[in-house]
């Protein structure tokens, strides 16, 4: 059976400028005028579903998806088996016109069930922010991808090289000129941002790299990314995924942190740039990455990268790369 992992909110993490968020429609919302807020302290739960169908979290699905197991939603418990939905979708705006994405989820197969809410991201939009509903979609969305894993992305704070210099990550913008690990320069293309809630979950927490872990210098300072981030390796010769690097010496998960702001820095195409000092790579646009964001993003990162883009490097995943760091130490 197709196993995926949603992260839902219980529906008292969220407020309305009045209108009832329980209505299975969404059409009790003002567009543009009506607001709905996450509560500054919402904490999610990890719910794995069953969906049979598709790889999209639905509405009205011919084949639904059920729960994997039991939980307890709004202090509801449902059981292994129980029908839970995307009731509909807001498409909502901060203050700066940031676009985000949250669906109302229904439970038992009742569209009257609404019980609590996702977020589809990232970006993650801000808790406590009121948000205007923009847009409301209902009925079968096929619009919510599953999404099991975080785009390869630096925490904002991260010094980057550019041709003058070191500047953190969420101080670039476009058209700034990085410097390359293999030498030469290439202009920031699109630098986009998003606040990510740090859960339980080990495969989602950022992974800090120490100063000094892969070598003198490398990196210089301290270097926190995403766990799927890829760090060229000199010894393997080939970009690793920054949770393979656990195993090392002083490289390990981030711990005491409930949210982090990351930067993905899209360059006109796929190359390896110095973060802290250390070879990292710029975003690569895989279907995970793309999934995650926007439709708006999407298209503004294939329109700067082209069609079909070309790594920079040989890529390994977890387990190519944690065998390549077994030997490497054996040898």
């Amino acid at each position: 059976m197709p196993l995926y992992d949603i992260h839902v909110f219980d529906g008292s993490f969220i407020t309305t400028s009045g209108e009832d968020f329980t209505q299975p429609d969404g059409q009790q919302y003002t567009l543009g005028v009506s607001t709905v807020t996450i509560s500054p302290g919402a904490v999610e739960q990890v719910v794995s579903v069953d969906d049979p169908n598709d790889t999209t979290f639905d509405d009205d699905d011919p084949e639904p998806q059920t729960l994997n197991g039991s939980y307890t939603i709004s202090g509801s418990t449902y059981g292994s088996g129980t029908i839970i939905e995307a009731e509909y979708l807001m498409e909502v705006q901060d203050s700066l016109g940031t676009t985000y994405y949250i669906a109302a989820v229904s439970l038992t197969g009742s569209p009257w069930n609404v019980e609590g809410f996702t977020v589809h991201g990232p970006p993650m939009p801000p808790f406590g922010e009121p948000l205007t509903v923009m847009n409301v979609f209902e009925g079968n969305l096929s619009a919510l991808p599953y999404t099991s894993s975080l785009p390869a992305c630096f925490e904002a704070r991260t010094r980057i090289a550019t041709a003058d210099g070191w500047e953190e990550a969420r101080r670039l913008k476009p058209g700034d000129p990085l410097r390359l690990a293999g030498g030469g320069t290439l202009p920031v293309a699109l630098v986009l941002k998003s606040r990510e809630r740090i859960g339980a979950e080990r495969n989602r927490k950022p992974v800090r790299l120490r100063a000094h872990a892969l070598g003198p210098g490398c990196p210089a300072r301290d270097l926190v990314v995403s766990p799927q981030h890829r760090i060229w390796h000199a010894g393997i010769g080939a970009l690793v995924p920054a949770r393979a690097l656990t195993k090392l010496p002083s490289i390990g998960l981030l711990h005491g942190r409930r949210s982090i702001d990351y930067v993905h820095i899209v360059l006109p195409r796929h190359a390896i740039l110095l973060a802290e000092g250390c070879p990292a790579e710029s975003f690569w646009p895989g279907p995970m990455a793309l999934q995650g964001l926007p439709r708006q993003a999407r298209h503004a990162i294939r329109t700067a990268m082209g069609a079909q883009p070309a790594p920079a490097a040989p890529f390994l995943s977890m387990k190519q790369a944690e065998r390549a760091l077994r030997l490497a130490r054996a040898g």
